[in-house]
């Protein structure tokens, strides 16, 4: 996983708008953030570049967030994911081992300060 520098950000997409804004909140107290409700969005700000970390959810309508991990790192390959899920449960070895492919840290819902 690369370090930030002072001009990337840490991009949050997912379905709620008021998990972006509540991981948004609690994440920019240390960097900068952008947080989007929208896949689409979340590719053309990737694209743009400056983003260094992409922290979404899987279950999501249209793309889901494996595909949108598959599709943001087609754009930047060594953009590091953290998967944010309900369904995720860490003691399961298939959940280890199918986020453990996409993403470099799996965390569960709901966010806790």
């Amino acid at each position: 996983m690369l370090a930030p520098s002072m001009d990337q950000r840490i991009l949050v997409v997912d379905d709620d708008p008021d998990l972006v804004d509540v991981a948004a909140e609690m994440i920019g107290r240390r960097h900068e953030v952008v947080g989007t409700t929208s896949t689409v969005r979340a590719l053309e700000l990737i694209t743009a570049g400056g983003i260094w970390l992409l922290v979404t959810d899987i279950r999501m309508p249209g793309v889901n967030g494996f595909q949108l991990i598959e599709q943001a790192r087609s754009i930047a390959p060594r953009l590091a994911v953290v998967i944010v899920s309900a369904y995720y449960d860490e003691a399961e070895p298939l959940a280890r081992d199918v986020c453990g492919r996409y993403a470099d840290q799996a965390l569960s819902k709901p966010l806790t300060m």
